[in-house]
């Protein structure tokens, strides 16, 4: 039986690009992707009309192009904006534009132009491990949960929209690590508080009963303490804590007006205590980047974008929650683009 060969362009045939292999079920297919260009290539005895839309239908052909998207992502590091599709069956083409009805056929929800995803992402061990398996087999493993929240979480405009992305990838990641390693460990603050201990960042998170008591000063002050920053500060501040991971307790000696004065508040709540406990005196569980890395971003999350939480519909540019929402999207994006790949890695 004669075999048709297929071949996919998208906005022209891809030069010194980044090709894979995989198989889709038992056929053999082959993805390229260049800057803003990508092309998939297979063979088949079924033969297919390539002038009817229909087509894109495929489950092979959608898989690919999903895969596409994610290759372009993570090996050119943007996304990939479809101007042009065209396909070819054995010496016989087809054209597809904006003026075809449902096209590109298969949106991505990648808006962002430069993703800034470390070197570790074009590693081709990473990519053929996140694209040699089908979306059956990917919607139920936590770690594609993280890969794909955080790349969606990228070109979001909003630091509400990105929080609630990159939380949700880091809710898939401290699941996936909770299991992974046999911890026993289920909820959140459990599972949050094992990856504290992993990452040796900490002991457990505060309680609820903390989180409410402490709201109306420590933890509800916090966010007004983070106005004003810029990217590049928020970026210095990740970093000067990252720098103190391990040491719990303690803040850097450099100024950045009264927030490392009341992280220390927070990270060390029995120094502040009414009524001081000899025991727990001067003993902090947890560093003050994974109090802002997991701590304060559970407590943000529980308080505005919980299931039972009115959805912020409505913003001001001022507002400090907005502040609070864009350095914790610094330190859970920061965090998130590293170790990724590890996850990966791992499996």
């Amino acid at each position: 039986m004669a075999k048709h060969l297929y071949t996919v362009t998208v906005n022209g045939a891809p030069e010194n690009g980044v090709t894979l292999d995989y198989k889709y079920g038992g056929t053999a297919c082959t993805l390229t992707c260049g800057t803003d260009c990508a092309q998939l290539r297979f063979t088949m005895t079924t033969k297919k009309d390539i002038h009817d839309p229909e087509f894109f239908q495929s489950k092979l052909v959608k898989d690919g192009l999903r895969k596409m998207h994610l290759l372009h992502a993570m090996a050119m590091d943007s996304r990939l904006w479809i101007d042009t599709i065209t396909v070819e069956r054995s010496g016989e083409s087809a054209a597809y534009n904006n003026d075809t009805p449902e096209f590109p056929f298969l949106y991505s929800m990648l808006r962002c132009k430069e993703l800034k995803l470390p070197e570790k992402w074009r590693e081709e061990q990473f990519l053929r491990t996140v694209l040699d398996r089908p979306k059956s087999e990917t919607d139920n493993d936590a770690r594609y949960a993280c890969l794909f929240s955080f790349l969606a979480g990228t070109g979001k405009r909003y630091e509400t929209e990105k929080f609630t992305c990159y939380w949700t990838a880091m809710n898939a990641h401290y699941n996936y690590v909770a299991a992974r390693t046999n911890s026993g460990k289920t909820g959140d603050a459990p599972c949050i508080g094992h990856l504290l201990g992993l990452l040796g960042a900490g002991r457990q998170i505060s309680s609820r009963a903390d989180r409410n008591e402490k709201y109306k000063t420590n933890f509800g002050m916090m966010k007004s303490c983070l106005r004003g920053f810029s990217p590049q500060e928020l970026e210095e501040i990740y970093r000067e804590l990252y720098d103190m991971r391990t040491t719990w307790g303690a803040v850097p000696s450099t100024e950045r007006g009264q927030l490392y004065g009341h992280l220390h508040r927070c990270i060390n709540p029995a120094e502040y205590a009414a009524e001081r406990d000899p025991i727990n005196e001067n003993r902090s569980q947890i560093s003050a980047w994974g109090f802002l890395l997991l701590d304060y971003a559970y407590y943000m999350r529980c308080k505005y974008l919980h299931g039972n939480k009115a959805t912020v519909l409505f913003s001001a540019a001022n507002d400090p929650e907005i502040s609070a929402f864009r350095c914790l999207n610094v330190f859970l994006g920061n965090y998130l683009r590293e170790v990724i790949p590890e996850m990966f890695r791992e499996g």
